[in-house]
């Protein structure tokens, strides 16, 4: 199956459940191409991210964990990737108001997939200098967050996020991103 149909797939299953309606929202602002691990993306693309999240309520049986599908969209304030898709995340609660809330999705991209100036020319070194390359233009989201409840519609969190395609849905380069930001959520009531 390929990631277009599991996409499909994921918002069919809300709908067919009778519980596509959204319950909560969350809008944040993310570091975008932060250095985790080496250093060879750093200076690029360094304008932050304007992310809205807007997620369904769970799905599925318990066995799955029940997870939540969402729709993201992000903007990059800089012009150089912005991005949408689908996903699916989970909760799982850590104590009185706090949860861990991993997610898996998939997106489509604005950033640049390959170089287009011929390898070895001046104008190939400098567009690599300042563009992370990404290599397709699907990528898998994977995202950490952990939330703290603020009333009982209100909650903050701190989110990590990696988007990359893992040389599973591309070909070629695979420079991924990471990004890591705040988001404030508000849980939409009955």
């Amino acid at each position: 199956m390929n990631v277009k149909a599991l996409c499909g797939v994921v918002l069919g299953l809300a709908a067919t459940a009778g519980t596509a309606h959204a319950s909560d929202i969350a809008v944040g602002v993310m570091a975008h191409n932060i250095e985790v691990v080496d250093g060879k993306n750093a200076g690029k693309e360094a304008s932050p991210n304007i992310e809205a999240q807007l997620t369904f309520d769970a799905v599925g049986p318990a066995w799955s964990g029940r997870p939540h599908p969402f729709l993201i969209g992000s903007l990059n304030t800089g012009g150089d990737f912005s991005f949408a898709g689908v996903g699916l995340e989970w909760r799982w609660e850590l104590g009185d108001k706090w949860r861990v809330d991993p997610s898996l999705g998939y997106v489509v991209h604005t950033g640049e997939t390959d170089n287009p100036y011929a390898p070895g020319t001046p104008q190939s070194v400098q567009f690599a200098n300042d563009h992370v390359l990404y290599g397709s233009e699907d990528l898998f989201r994977l995202t950490v967050a952990v939330t703290h409840e603020i009333t009982d519609r209100a909650n903050a969190q701190i989110a990590f996020t990696h988007l990359s395609h893992g040389h599973i849905i591309g070909s070629g380069r695979n420079q991924g991103v990471d990004q890591l930001g705040v988001r404030l959520g508000y849980a939409f009531g009955e």
